[in-house]
């Protein structure tokens, strides 16, 4: 299972983010959002593994800055798992 987590709403850097939140506008709402995102995340990636899948997590800037590693490193698991499997 690939995911492309969106830097902002699953918290990249979260502690310099978070301390960035919490003096802007909303920042309850902000902060409470995106660190539920953040145990949201966890949780499912515990419960897609305990049913077989291997979970892989991109961050947007990483694939924007070079697709092409993000797709390499996704073909690699890919031959992993087969020789896994």
């Amino acid at each position: 299972m690939v995911f492309c987590d969106g830097d902002f709403w699953h918290g990249r850097d979260w502690h310099e983010r978070r301390k960035r939140l919490k003096v802007g506008a909303n920042a309850g709402y902000w902060v409470k959002k995106i660190e539920y995102n953040r145990v949201r995340d966890r949780k499912n990636n515990h419960i897609l593994k305990n049913q077989g899948w291997k979970v892989i997590r991109f961050w947007e800037s990483a694939i924007l800055k070079n697709p092409e590693k993000v797709a390499q490193n996704i073909i690699n698991t890919l031959k992993e798992q087969k020789k896994v499997g």
